[in-house]
């Protein structure tokens, strides 16, 4: 927030709600603020902290749970005189080819427990997969690496393990067809890239956290 304020912003804008978003607004030292808003009883008040309600320039209706939507109608309220059309948070996604076999991502990690899926099924489903004839990327963070040997195997040539810098982890993402992967940040870089993506979710609401078009399995972790 220091490096920001010394750069004077005239506005910060908060995608989010939460009043820890509108403290670093006002740490940064914007002279306006613009924040999204929730209606009371949407699914994602459940997981911030709001604790008052700011200016909202827009407030998300219940009935709306998809925070990708909460998105698209927040950039459409903050910027009412745009001329190039409607602003969309939906990237085109990719058809999936028909001619040979996929490059598939799987990313078997996640920050909560309760948003995980035992190994032994990732094992599983890789096997088949693989069996299949499919290409398959494990991706993990440099820390993970180890892991990763130990959920599929050692690498071979239709099976890599990839725990490199944030940058490459995008571009890698970019030449997949598919990504597989829980409620983390993996599936949801995969859509902004235009790949399709499965989503093996637990405990979060999937309506609110899947990537519009992707394949949901979803099954309550009961996350604390």
């Amino acid at each position: 927030a220091r490096a920001i304020r010394a750069r004077a912003p005239d506005v910060t804008i908060d995608f989010v709600g939460d009043f820890r978003e509108r403290w670093c607004g006002r740490l940064a030292g914007g002279r306006r603020h613009l924040q999204l808003g929730w209606e009371d009883g949407h699914p994602f008040r459940r997981t911030i902290r709001t604790l008052g309600r700011g200016a909202a320039v827009v407030v998300i209706p219940k009935d709306a749970p998809s925070y990708y939507g909460a998105q698209d109608a927040a950039v459409e309220a903050m910027t009412p005189d745009a001329t190039s059309g409607p602003v969309t948070a939906l990237a085109p996604t990719r058809p999936l080819p028909g001619d040979r076999p996929l490059r598939i991502g799987m990313h078997p990690f996640a920050s909560q427990a309760c948003r995980q899926w035992p190994f032994e099924r990732w094992q599983r489903l890789a096997q088949l997969l693989l069996d299949a004839g499919h290409r398959l990327v494990a991706f993990g963070a440099a820390a993970e690496r180890e892991e990763l040997r130990r959920i599929f195997g050692e690498p071979h040539e239709r099976l890599t393990l990839s725990t490199e810098s944030l940058p490459r982890f995008c571009a890698q993402v970019g030449t997949l067809d598919l990504m597989i992967g829980l409620d983390s940040f993996s599936v949801h870089v995969a859509h902004r890239g235009g790949v399709r993506t499965v989503l093996i979710n637990g405990a979060n609401n999937s309506a609110v956290v899947a990537p519009p078009g992707a394949l949901v399995f979803a099954k309550s972790g009961g996350c604390p």
